[in-house]
């Protein structure tokens, strides 16, 4: 009779643990759901894809990042210097595009340009030291236009002798010979 009484207690006792865990789901099931909830991540909304850079917004980071080298004459070399076409030629190569290497070739380059008109990332072409030569010996690229005026980035042999930032002051407007639209 032992035998018999442990064996019904046995299965009296598996039967109410497949019972317990069939109702399992159903007894505790909101509040199972409530704390997947909490540890499951959170789906993110998707992120808006960024806007490619446009070539003229590249195209003057990158000439940015060379301001301070020095100006060396027939170098479009960042470790020893630029000229003004060589710096021009060099920033525009990194963005894979071609263009002349002379500071007088830019102007059969691209589409001229009045200088009521140019935008940034287009050049601006100017006469050499010598404003009374009207020949084109100098240039550079429009790093702003704003309604004070245009800010443009440049290789220069003569004040701070290497890449800055200058304005299209009445020095460089006294020089200016045609804009030049590359990047259209």
């Amino acid at each position: 009779m032992n035998k018999l009484f442990l064996i019904i207690i046995c299965l009296f006792l598996i039967s109410k643990a497949s019972n317990a865990q069939q109702s399992l789901p159903v007894l505790y099931g909101d509040r199972m759901q409530e704390l997947m909830d909490k540890i499951r991540p959170k789906e993110e909304a998707p992120k808006a894809k960024a806007k490619p850079e446009s070539l003229s917004t590249s195209l003057l980071k990158y000439a940015k990042t060379l301001v301070g080298v020095p100006y060396k004459y027939a170098s479009n070399n960042p470790k020893i210097g630029f000229d003004c076409s060589g710096f021009v030629n060099y920033v525009f190569k990194k963005i894979g595009v071609n263009v002349p290497r002379s500071s007088a070739a830019f102007k059969y380059a691209g589409t001229p340009t009045k200088l009521s008109k140019v935008k940034a990332g287009d050049l601006l072409l100017f006469t050499g030291s010598n404003a009374n030569n009207r020949q084109i010996g100098h240039v550079g690229i429009v790093y702003k236009v704003t309604n004070k005026g245009i800010k443009f980035i440049h290789a220069s042999s003569t004040r701070s002798k290497g890449v800055v930032i200058s304005d299209l002051d009445a020095h460089y407007k006294k020089r200016f010979m045609q804009g030049v639209s590359i990047l259209e």
